[in-house]
């Protein structure tokens, strides 16, 4: 499985969900900051960071980034975090 985070406290809680950072994982720009990225790398994470943010409440903008991380991983599942709009 693929995971595709939003926002900072998705990232928290899926981590404390899987007592893990998955891998591979995708992440909207700015969830993690640059040594984070660095050492989750280094340490054998299959991580990409976008490059440009994506609004957790714009469906398009998550249904579009979704379907980017579909196309890098055609055969696998991809968990997408949803994030209430209220």
């Amino acid at each position: 499985m693929v995971y595709l985070v939003l926002t900072r406290k998705g990232y928290e809680e899926l981590v404390q969900q899987l007592q893990c950072v998955p891998s591979p994982l995708w992440v909207n720009k700015d969830v993690l900051s640059n040594a984070e990225i660095s050492f989750l790398r280094s340490s054998g994470t299959e991580l990409t960071d976008f490059i440009f943010p994506i609004t957790p409440s714009d469906t398009q903008g998550v249904s579009e980034a979704a379907c980017t991380v579909k196309e890098h991983h055609p055969n696998e599942c991809v968990w997408v975090e949803y994030v209430s709009p209220l």
